[in-house]
């Protein structure tokens, strides 16, 4: 089956001297490349999480942390009140912000 590809100009001239230099032709090329990403198993890609600020505030509570560490589990401790570490099981105070003098 045929098909018409739109390649970026510098993409296509890289193919096709990869593909002169491969002694193939760059039909080849492509299709081996759609093979090979088809043969791939595809990664789940999400969408950015707004959480992700929050991570570094909660880095020192981590030292040390043992079993599930997704987002749920971490809104669930912290529903539950605890932030404590694993290795020691004492509980940590929140770290302190500072207010910035004006």
């Amino acid at each position: 089956m045929k098909a018409t590809i739109d390649f970026d100009p510098n993409l296509y001239r890289r193919l096709k001297a990869e593909a002169a230099l491969r002694g193939r032709t760059v039909r080849d090329l492509v299709a081996e490349g759609v093979q090979l990403v088809l043969a791939t198993p595809m990664t789940r890609v999400s969408e950015p999480d707004d959480d992700r600020a929050y991570f570094g505030v909660l880095k020192p509570y981590a030292a040390g942390a043992v079993g599930v560490h997704d987002m749920e589990s971490i809104r669930e401790s912290i529903a539950r009140g605890r932030a404590s570490s694993p290795s020691d099981g004492a509980a940590h105070p929140p770290p302190q912000r500072r207010r910035r003098s004006r």
